[in-house]
């Protein structure tokens, strides 16, 4: 499930009333394109009046999972943004105050809110996004001496034609398949039309291909 403005507003209203006594007023939510965060209760300070405006809730859109853990994160922001209505005193971002909030709403509501610290400074809930997945064009070689390997290449088709006859003319190299994928295992490969490649046993990677077919030139 991708969350939508429309589906935010419509629980956060319930969540109100169901979490909050309905005692949170109205606030701005917002879909937000950052992958540093998958959600934040923000607001403006003014420098020299110290006065504080703008606030709201941002949940982000790359989150693509199922409506427990979206709702999770937005009862999450909904508790700092109740502090920070009711001027409460905390500890911390996520202080004693707020576990307090959170641990009732965990054992009256069944929910299964918890924290993080990201290593920046900033908090976020300790759910973790299903970004959307990227394609990668992949290049298996096998080499004469019975070695395999493997190079994520751009999939652009001036370099894919400048890898590919390069690669042909390599005496120890005896044939090179492609594939488009999605698999997330080829995500640590650096992406180049270099002629290196990591040399992996095909038990490995080969597993990770099966649902995808050959890319023919």
């Amino acid at each position: 499930m991708i969350p939508t403005l429309e589906y935010l507003n419509r629980q956060f209203d319930y969540y109100n009333k169901l979490c909050f006594e309905g005692k949170l007023k109205k606030i701005h939510v917002e879909l937000a394109s950052s992958r540093r965060f998958l959600g934040k209760f923000t607001y403006k300070q003014n420098r020299q009046t110290r006065a504080i405006s703008d606030a709201r809730i941002k949940i982000n859109r790359y989150m693509d999972c199922d409506q427990a853990l979206i709702d999770d994160t937005l009862i999450h922001e909904m508790i700092h943004y109740y502090i920070y209505l009711y001027k409460i005193k905390d500890t911390s971002p996520h202080g004693e105050a707020f576990c307090a909030i959170m641990n009732r709403i965990n054992q009256q509501h069944g929910r299964h809110l918890s924290i993080s610290h990201k290593s920046e400074g900033e908090e976020e809930p300790a759910i973790k996004p299903v970004l959307p997945k990227k394609m990668r064009l992949v290049a298996v070689v096998a080499f004469s001496d019975g070695r395999h390997g493997i190079k994520v290449i751009p999939a652009v088709r001036e370099r894919l034609h400048l890898f590919d006859s390069t690669v042909k003319l390599v005496p120890e190299i005896v044939s090179v398949d492609y594939y488009f994928t999605m698999n997330d295992y080829f995500a640590p490969f650096p992406c180049s039309v270099a002629l290196r490649f990591h040399i992996i046993d095909p038990s490995d990677y080969a597993p990770h291909l099966q649902d995808f077919e050959k890319f023919e030139l």
